[in-house]
């Protein structure tokens, strides 16, 4: 059973009274927490809760997700958020807010493709420390830990022949396919889209996904908008999910229950730096803090001579072990956002060579950043290094004139493959 706050299908949502809150991320001035009911939570958890117990019972869980002031830490007398880089993880303390429904500075989702609904908090304050314990043990990702035995076996279908990777135009997320000839994925690096404010920008033409391998499904990391089209298209819970080992809230938690319950979840162990299969390279993010650079990163090897395709998530270049070397084409981090770091990989020059940014037009968080355009043109990548003040496109702007999804290959030749599936899935490639 899937908890209501994945539901796609809108219905009268309830505004909760109280609510223990885990930071998820800070921009433009506000600050984004997770949330489940605290009354449920005391019911059903209590000071006892584990993650076995909360593998029973969350998708009866009543959570949401805040869209608070600033100054909410400062209202509490807890330590804010360290800095304002958008790839911060802020503090660790769990928090307990009341919620004032007659209030308007607080944006609640009770639905993660729900609209936002106005409210206040009457209160902010530290959760007692039993609490606290209880809900990180329910949270805690241990239990899925995997031998690098299990998450080869699991991955096995990538030594087969990878000649695209795909980068779907999900609006405002990231979502990658690891392809063969004719274009049906081996597995997805990523399945996110546009959740929450960037609900809209997910594009209405996206109806179905191909699981026709029974491809797995590799996360980068535990951002909404990287994992969300797992629920748009539910049946792909039932595959198996890799993922980092990363302190996770209630939001991204219930996710992770549905996909133990439903499929199969493969937690990457510690001290596993990497792993090679086929033409396909995963690697451990190296830095010490916050989801966007400690996740996963992928790279796709080509024909003997060729340089890899490089998709990197969130995270920065210099966190990933490779990310720096030469690559034939790359998914730029984090939709194009101002990494504070200008280092890139070069780009090789090749004619197929790509930069492929993946956002939302309109997004909430004005990505991808001018900077961002300048570091990359700074090393020989094919766009414009400015961004211009007219709408430009989801992906790189000069190169691709059109809306829809993606193919990169290390051909300059080579027609766009036709789907084995027409009129099931919604992946073709439009365009390279």
């Amino acid at each position: 059973m899937t908890n209501r706050f994945f539901d796609v299908e809108d219905y009268p949502r309830e505004i909760p009274r109280r609510v223990y809150a885990s930071y998820d991320q800070h921009a433009d001035g506000r600050i984004l927490f997770e949330a489940i009911d605290a009354a449920w939570f005391d019911e059903f958890m209590g000071d006892g809760g584990n993650a076995e117990r909360w593998l029973e019972t969350a998708s009866g869980a009543p959570l949401s997700v805040l869209d608070t002031p600033s100054d909410i830490y400062q209202r509490a007398n807890l330590a804010p958020p360290s800095s304002d880089d958008e790839d911060d993880d802020g503090p660790t303390e769990w928090v307990q807010i009341d919620i004032d429904a007659g209030g308007d500075d607080v944006i609640l989702y009770a639905g993660l493709f729900a609209e936002g609904i106005r409210v206040g908090f009457s209160k902010v304050s530290a959760v007692p420390a039993r609490v606290s314990a209880s809900l990180s043990a329910a949270f805690d990702l241990a239990p899925h830990v995997a031998p690098e035995q299990k998450i080869r076996f699991a991955l096995a279908g990538l030594s087969a022949a990878i000649e695209w990777v795909a980068v779907y135009d999900v609006g405002q997320g990231s979502a990658n396919g690891l392809c063969d000839a004719a274009a049906m994925p081996l597995a997805y690096f990523d399945l996110g889209g546009g959740v929450l404010a960037n609900t809209s920008s997910f594009p209405s033409t996206l109806t179905n996904i191909c699981l026709t391998h029974k491809p797995p499904i590799i996360l980068s990391h535990w951002d909404w908008d990287h994992w969300s089209s797992g629920l748009r298209f539910s049946q792909a819970t039932s595959m198996t999910w890799l993922a980092p080992n990363q302190k996770l809230g209630a939001v991204h938690s219930a996710l992770a229950t549905l996909i133990v319950k439903n499929g199969q979840l493969l937690i990457w162990p510690a001290g596993l730096t990497g792993l090679t299969i086929g033409q396909v390279t995963l690697e451990k993010c190296t830095g010490v803090k916050g989801r966007n650079n400690t996740g996963l990163a992928t790279l796709v090897d080509g024909p003997p001579g060729e340089k890899p395709i490089l998709l990197t998530g969130d995270a920065r270049y210099s966190v990933i072990p490779s990310g720096l070397a030469d690559c034939h084409a790359v998914v730029v981090p984090h939709h194009g956002a101002d990494m504070r770091n200008k280092a890139t990989p070069t780009c090789v020059g090749h004619v197929a060579s790509r930069a492929a940014y993946s956002y939302g037009a309109g997004n909430t968080f004005a990505h991808p950043r001018s900077t961002t355009y300048d570091n990359h043109h700074a090393n020989m990548w094919p766009h414009r290094h400015k961004n211009p003040a007219t709408p430009i496109d989801r992906h790189t702007p000069d190169l691709r004139p059109a809306a829809g999804h993606i193919g990169l290959s290390w051909s300059a030749t080579a027609p766009l493959p036709k789907l084995a599936c027409p009129g099931f899935c919604s992946l073709a490639l439009a365009q390279r």
